[in-house]
């Protein structure tokens, strides 16, 4: 395996992942989760859990594949279900301030965001059109794995900060109580999207 980064293939793996990342259920959930506030938090668990994905991507090739894909869906549906319940549930707090976030634990609450924020693309992940594609490249040209692995991970980490944003954006523009519920609903219907789409055992 070469370490030295092919300009070409960079460049077109790059805008495959990239294309193919941007409208996918895992970017809409990190838009969802940034337009709650701790965008850092959110990143790096974002990045950790694609960081992750990636590794097992281009160490597994298409093996990994074969994990039982309703054992995905289940732990994807049920997931988002849970956010879409701790979401609806902080749907009438208030925006936190100066004073608020000086009290509060403030560690805590960024390890917690992180924590939830790399668990659910971890899991969401699994099987996705882009783990697909990275793991069958590297089938592909086994020689070029660092290639591949870099232009993937790279194109995963501008979708998710483009997602984290526009969520930023949306917080701004829109009232916190309205984009709580509005994530609420999508993240249930993800999640039940998930659980009756699962393949039967």
């Amino acid at each position: 395996m070469s370490l030295q980064l092919d300009p070409k293939l960079f460049l077109s793996v790059y805008g495959l992942i990239f294309l193919a990342e941007l409208p996918d259920k895992t970017a809409v959930a990190i838009l969802l989760m940034s337009s709650q506030g701790a965008p850092l938090a959110l990143f790096l668990g974002v990045a950790l859990a694609f960081l992750i994905q990636t590794i097992v991507s281009v160490a597994f090739g298409s093996a990994f594949a074969y994990f039982p894909a309703t054992w995905i869906h289940w732990a994807t549906g049920v997931l988002f279900l849970f956010f879409s319940w701790s979401t609806w549930r902080k749907r009438n707090e208030a925006p936190q301030t100066a004073e608020t976030t000086a009290v509060q634990p403030f560690v805590k609450q960024f390890f917690l965001t992180a924590w939830r924020a790399f668990l659910i693309i971890f899991i969401a992940e699994w099987g996705d059109l882009t783990q697909l594609a990275t793991a069958s490249l590297v089938a592909k040209e086994p020689s070029k794995t660092a290639t591949i692995f870099t232009a993937a991970l790279l194109a995963l980490w501008t979708t998710s900060a483009i997602a984290i944003v526009l969520g930023q954006i949306l917080l701004r523009k829109l009232k916190p109580r309205l984009l709580r519920i509005a994530g609420s609903v999508v993240f249930a219907i993800m999640g039940c999207y998930f659980l009756l789409t699962a393949p039967k055992l």
